[in-house]
């Protein structure tokens, strides 16, 4: 079995606005850690999540995304 010498750790920032009460855009950027303190962007994402609330007459929540 080979030993992998080379890890990565990938992290991610998220901004995020409630426009409505079902509706959240938010801003995602993600960096990716190489190893020896050496940080490398990785991309940046724009998300529209939307979401029908559980209530007494619907008692299942539905939620959905959209990425660009």
């Amino acid at each position: 079995m080979r030993n992998c010498q080379f890890t990565q750790y990938h992290n991610t920032a998220r901004l995020a606005y409630g426009l409505l009460p079902w509706l959240e855009v938010g801003q995602y950027v993600c960096t990716g850690e190489l190893g020896e303190g050496r940080y490398e962007y990785a991309g940046a994402r724009t998300k529209a999540h939307f979401s029908i609330p559980q209530t007494e007459s619907w008692l299942v929540q539905v939620d959905g995304n959209v990425e660009l």
